[in-house]
């Protein structure tokens, strides 16, 4: 997916919203960008370990992308367990980074708390899915 997603921005398509299909893949609507003065970019992130997956969003915002909140499944993992993909992106004109902070709990107070801390710290909620726990993200602009 990675490598057709980047030969498609490389020929001025952007994202416009992603689904999950009925199986364990996800089907993206793209569009031809005609006001951009360059091409998007994007990283496909996948893994099935929480803690993987914040340290990657955060990587990759240190490189100017930004999370596709509209991208985010949970699929059934090829090894068991329970994968999360998502999408990033970057703009041709990119100047501001984000940071982001993944909580993860199957206990609704807890999220509860864990949000309202990230929320005294500046975040914003951009994203939210279920996996047999709870998974928010938060984001704030660094």
């Amino acid at each position: 997916m990675q490598k057709e997603l980047d030969e498609a921005s490389s020929q001025g398509y952007r994202i416009v919203a992603g689904s999950p299909t009925s199986g364990s893949e996800m089907v993206l609507f793209l569009e031809k960008s005609v006001s951009s003065p360059g091409n998007y970019q994007y990283r496909l992130l996948a893994t099935s370990r929480t803690g993987t997956m914040e340290k990657e969003l955060n990587e990759t915002a240190n490189d100017g992308f930004r999370l596709l909140p509209k991208t985010l499944i949970a699929k059934p993992g090829a090894l068991g367990g329970t994968e999360v993909v998502m999408l990033m992106e970057r703009s041709p004109a990119t100047i501001k980074k984000y940071h982001y902070k993944l909580l993860a709990t199957s206990r609704t107070s807890t999220m509860q708390r864990e949000v309202g801390e990230a929320q005294s710290d500046g975040y914003v909620l951009v994203g939210m899915f279920s996996r047999g726990e709870h998974m928010v993200i938060m984001e704030k602009e660094n």
